[in-house]
């Protein structure tokens, strides 16, 4: 059953978030695209701690240790509701690029194995999913971009020195870290992205549980950005609409974990956020017995933070995944 209160989030950027432009940075960083999840959990925790009066400096270190150690606060973030059972993650989809926008209606680009377009209707306050076509060849907007990067310590290596007790920070300093060599060299100042589409706009599907916080953690990420190299532009948020994500037609069905249609003789699903094995697995086995056409793996935590250590850490499948099974 579809939920009422999920909701279509259009985002704005000035610069896109990093890990947003496709398949470039999943290979240089090799990392997760940026969910709006992620996102929502440290504007929600950066909240608590102004209420609570907190020096944020100290709480965001210690934040990162208790993160990287395997803790993470319960629930978090509390705007979304939460997929329960073997596995538990924020129901929130990746950021997807918008490929065209108007006043009246926005086309999703969704980069699977056969690239696709969603075709989302705008009206009063309500986002109407119509239709899913595929991308034409013709169509495809390609480009080769020079990214500029600003040379910085690897902040997970270091994290890890801590913890492991190997670096006396108050005999020593941090002089014992060199950038020159090792774990900490320094990145090529200037990398080459390869992609389908550039875009500053993306969308996100959300399942919300608390639409008056959902507002605010959305206020403070435009004044804290989404994503890496923050602090050089990329993923600074100037403006977000949210839509009220209603009439659903009975061929097409939008949810933050995939996007599901009706394609001739077939049923075809892709993927919208970060999956864990065990739930595609469990789509291939279940009564409806989904065929899986493509998907890239990594290993990685499935719920935020994306990259933690511990428990939730395993095989998960990148956003959009393809599936396919014989329409009854």
């Amino acid at each position: 059953m579809v939920s009422a209160d999920l909701r279509f989030v259009l985002l704005r950027f000035r610069c896109p978030p990093l890990s947003c432009l496709l398949e470039g940075p999943i290979k240089l960083y090799k990392s997760v695209p940026a969910h709006l999840d992620s996102a929502l959990a440290a504007a929600e925790l950066l909240k608590k701690a102004l209420e609570e009066g907190r020096e944020l400096q100290a709480f965001m270190v210690q934040a990162l240790l208790r993160a990287y150690r395997g803790y993470v606060e319960e629930g978090i973030p509390g705007s979304l509701k939460w997929k329960t059972g073997e596995v538990s993650y924020p129901l929130g989809s990746a950021l997807i690029p918008v490929r065209r926008l108007k006043d009246d209606s926005v086309i999703l680009l969704l980069p699977s194995e056969k690239p696709y377009l969603l075709h989302i209707h705008l009206e009063q306050g309500e986002a109407i999913p119509y239709a899913v076509s595929p991308l034409e060849r013709q169509e495809a907007v390609e480009f080769h971009n020079i990214l500029p990067l600003r040379r910085r310590t690897n902040i997970e290596r270091f994290l890890q020195v801590l913890t492991a007790g190997r670096l006396n920070v108050a005999k020593k300093g941090l002089a014992q870290i060199t950038a020159a060599r090792g774990a900490y060299r320094a990145l090529d100042s200037r990398a080459r992205l390869e992609g389908a589409l550039s875009t500053t706009t993306f969308a996100a599907i959300l399942d919300i549980a608390d639409e008056e916080l959902l507002s605010t953690c959305l206020n403070l990420l435009k004044k804290l950005g989404i994503g890496k190299k923050r602090d050089m532009g990329y993923g600074d948020l100037i403006a977000y609409d949210v839509f009220e994500l209603a009439g659903q037609r009975e061929d097409i069905r939008l949810e933050p974990e995939f996007v599901e249609w009706r394609e001739g003789q077939l049923m075809c699903r892709i993927t919208l956020r970060l999956l864990p094995w065990p739930i595609i697995r469990s789509w291939m086995a279940g009564e409806e017995k989904w065929r899986l056409i493509r998907a890239s793996t990594i290993t990685s935590s499935y719920r935020p933070p994306y990259w933690l250590r511990g428990p939730w850490r395993t095989t998960c499948t990148l956003p959009f995944a393809m599936l396919t099974r014989i329409s009854h």
